[in-house]
């Protein structure tokens, strides 16, 4: 059987900016999930996110990543 091809992750400037505000533990640790998320339904603690498609979340500590699925695997957080 063929391992799923990984997606590309896209992370937003207003997610960025909030980022490099945190924590460099915390950042790190997000970092560490954001590296996870290519492969989404691989990762713990995900969960859909009811009322809006292709959207899910993961939680890292007292954080969330919000994250949408796109046809073309690749997710947008």
């Amino acid at each position: 059987m063929s391992e799923e091809e990984p997606y590309s992750v896209m992370v937003e400037k207003s997610a960025k900016r909030y980022l490099e505000h945190l924590p460099k533990e915390m950042q790190q640790a997000i970092h560490q999930r954001m590296k996870e998320l290519t492969r989404p339904f691989s990762v713990p603690n995900l969960r859909k996110i009811r009322k809006y498609d292709k959207t899910y979340r993961t939680r890292v500590g007292d954080y969330r990543i919000i994250f949408v699925v796109d046809k073309k695997k690749e997710l947008f957080l």
